[in-house]
């Protein structure tokens, strides 16, 4: 049930700062991200994850299980 409480703590949610951090791809590409405080910074499985789409390469109709 979404009472009183509810409400309060989601309008603290979305009250909360905000942090802009910089990321580098492994090809060198920095991005500039803003992030809510409820959200993680990218750390080593982003690294992991962008290495490993970038081997994949583009999707040429492919799935990318195949």
């Amino acid at each position: 049930m979404f009472d009183d409480d509810s409400v309060a703590r989601e309008l603290e949610l979305i009250a909360g700062d905000t942090k802009t951090i910089q990321w580098q791809s492994p090809h060198g590409e920095l991005f500039s991200l803003e992030l809510p405080h409820t959200v993680y910074p990218p750390r080593e499985d982003t690294d992991f994850m962008a290495r490993n789409l970038i081997k994949i390469g583009p999707g040429k109709r492919r799935n990318v299980l195949n």
